[in-house]
This record gives C-alpha cells, sequence and structure tokens, in this order.
C-alpha cells in the first residue's frame, strides 16, 4: 500500500480508555490509544458491524503522539445477577482522564479523505476506546485549540513525518507547568530494520463469538518541543525556596543548598 498522506486526528475526551488485554474483573487502559481502538472508531464511523470485515482499516499506517498525558482515573463497579440471586461482583475500570493525543493514520489520499467525511458524519455515535468515552466533537484535528490553528485533516506526508511536524495540542494551563523545552513521546508503527516492542493490538476481527487479534511492532520515538509558556529554572528555584521556607521541604540536600 502506498502511504502519499495522513489523516490526523485529535482526540481530547474529558475521558479515554486504551485496553489491550481486557478481564472482567479488571479493565485496565494503555498509556496511548491503541490501533485496535482506532480501528474500532473507524469502522464504527463508516457504520460497519461487528462482524463485518476491517481489514482495509487495521492495515493502515499508525502513529500516536502524546501531548499530555492526563492523570489514571480508577472506578471501582458492582454487578449483580438480573434475579437478584448471588454475590455482588466487583469490578475495575481504568481510565485516563484529560489526556490528549495526536494520531496520525497513513494512507492514500482518497481513502482517507473519505474516512474524514464518515467522522464529520459518524453513523452511530464515536468513543475513544470504550463505550462510556464519548469523543470529542473536534475528532479532526482541523480547529484552533488554546490558540494553535488547526491544518488540514489530511495533509500530504507519513505518519510518523506528518506528527514529528504538528502543532503541539497541549492546554495552555499545561504547558505553563512545564520546561521551556518539552519531549513529546511518539509511538509508531516499526519499519523494516527497526526494533522496538510488540503490542498485541492489531484487529484481524471485532465479532464477538471470534474476536481475534496480531501482534504489531511498534518504535517509541520523542518529538522536542519548544514551549515560550513554560517554566525556567528561575522559577522552579523559586517554587522549591518558597515551599521550603513554609516548612514544607526537608531534604538535606536542599537545605544544605539554602545554607550554603
Amino acid at each position: 500500500m502506498s502511504v502519499t498522506h495522513s489523516l490526523v486526528l485529535y482526540l481530547a475526551a474529558p475521558m479515554q480508555s486504551w485496553g489491550v488485554g481486557s478481564r472482567f474483573r479488571s479493565r485496565e487502559t494503555e498509556p496511548m490509544p491503541t490501533k485496535s481502538g482506532i480501528v474500532g472508531l473507524l469502522a464504527n464511523a463508516l457504520g460497519r458491524g461487528r462482524r463485518d470485515p476491517v481489514d482495509d482499516l487495521a492495515t493502515l499506517e499508525l502513529a500516536v503522539r502524546q501531548e499530555q498525558p492526563g492523570t489514571l482515573l480508577q472506578d471501582y463497579q458492582t454487578a449483580r445477577d438480573l434475579d437478584g440471586g448471588g454475590k455482588t461482583r466487583l469490578s475495575t475500570r481504568h481510565y485516563l482522564v484529560d489526556a490528549r493525543f495526536l494520531v496520525a493514520i497513513g494512507g492514500e489520499q482518497h481513502a482517507l479523505e473519505s474516512l474524514a467525511e464518515a467522522l464529520r458524519r459518524p453513523a452511530r455515535p464515536l468513543y475513544l476506546g470504550r463505550r462510556s468515552c464519548p469523543a470529542n466533537w473536534d475528532l479532526l484535528d482541523e480547529h484552533e485549540h488554546d490558540g494553535v490553528a488547526g491544518g488540514h485533516a489530511v495533509r500530504p506526508g507519513d505518519p510518523r513525518t506528518v506528527l514529528e511536524q504538528a502543532a503541539w495540542r497541549a492546554a495552555s494551563r499545561v504547558r505553563q507547568t512545564l520546561p521551556k523545552t518539552v519531549r513529546l513521546p511518539l509511538l509508531v508503527d516499526a519499519r523494516r530494520g527497526e526494533t522496538g516492542d510488540i503490542l498485541h493490538d492489531a484487529p484481524l476481527s471485532f465479532d464477538p463469538q471470534h474476536r481475534d487479534y496480531r501482534d504489531r511492532a511498534v518504535t517509541r520515538l520523542a518529538v522536542t518541543m519548544d514551549n515560550p509558556e513554560g517554566r525556567s529554572d528561575r522559577d522552579e528555584e523559586s517554587d522549591a525556596d518558597a515551599i521550603a521556607d513554609e516548612g514544607l521541604v526537608t531534604d538535606p540536600f536542599l537545605e544544605e543548598v539554602r545554607n550554603a
């Protein structure tokens, strides 16, 4: 398949959950969106059923960049049989709260334009990983956020190159808490000859009776970004001094530096 363009998505719903291995009592989330989750999102937008093939979507190249990691939320849930009998069962769900990601999907321009149109007018409600996590309305990265203009949803270039060049989408309030230079994690499909990790998240079928996935080789990179709103070393030192003056920091090394 020729990868000439990339479709760029902006995932910024209040809650997201990207599971790989899922057991009833504990359903965890990966720190970044999975390929199965993104393929499911696209299939939903196109109106496909769980038993419909997804080969054409699963073979699209994928790259994910973490704009802000968010925080991990653990939710405890209880369930009982419909007849009211039996013991109450406790299960745990994990979610990412206030996380933001850019996702680039690589393929031919015409196919990606069709996917973009489906995401603008989805056949069914969209969610980020789980049904309890409805997607944000501005799913395509073509809108302005925190003073940063969006671009065309479908752009020339392969996914990793596009995300190396894309504007940073973290919230201003988050940028202000970070250093003047930041490194954004970038997870990409591995190329021939590259070493990396293996994720079991490439879907072969979403059929509830025959759900199946295969391994996917990925490479972990990082994109360095300037952060004009960031904190200088002097700001961090001032905060440390202020906290120490209030008696909240008792680090012997810090005390030695302050009293030198």
